[in-house]
């Protein structure tokens, strides 16, 4: 990932819940960690 775009894990949660967002797809944050309303899915995780 290049530096230019990288975002903290944190702006990412407070992103997602502030737009309602309660399943952002992530590689790089846990997969099924949920942070309040927010729960992070991995697509390449296997299940």
């Amino acid at each position: 990932m290049s530096a230019d775009w990288f975002l903290p894990a944190s702006a990412i949660i407070a992103a997602a819940q502030r737009l309602g967002c309660a399943t952002p797809y992530s590689e790089d944050l846990n997969h099924a960690q949920s942070y309040g309303d927010v729960k992070v899915v991995n697509p390449f995780a296997s299940h």
